[in-house]
């Protein structure tokens, strides 16, 4: 599904506000009521959203499928938020002002992949 939301795609909406509410009735999402805002396409993404309608305003945790919380959940959260850590400190340490510029390129180049090694080169011939 694409990232973007409903209101990023200057939808020429009819009503200055839609709430969910509008949108779904006692079966589920309303079809007709969606297909008079947006396109076929993008009415069949909203209607694979599952709303649990018996739950009244509830936290979700939007980690698992089920949104329930779970510590392996925070924990895969946790470890790709440390290696966005380690990718910045590694960013961080090739462009530092007490390094030259062009060893920073070189650095930089060598962490891309941009400079042929030995090992490189005899896997590409």
């Amino acid at each position: 599904m694409d990232e973007s939301t409903l209101a990023n795609q200057h939808l020429h909406l009819p009503y200055s506000s839609i709430q969910v509410r509008d949108l779904f009735d006692d079966t589920g999402w309303s079809t007709d009521r969606l297909l008079e805002l947006v396109s076929y396409t993008i009415a069949e993404q909203v209607r694979s959203i599952h709303i649990i309608v018996a739950v009244h305003n509830q936290i979700m945790w939007k980690d698992t499928s089920d949104g329930r919380f779970a510590t392996k959940s925070a924990l895969a959260a946790s470890s790709y938020w440390q290696l966005v850590h380690t990718i910045q400190a590694v960013y961080n340490m090739i462009w530092s002002s007490i390094i030259l510029t062009t060893v920073s390129f070189f650095c930089w180049r060598l962490w891309q992949g941009l400079i042929p090694i030995d090992i490189v080169i005899q896997d590409g011939l």
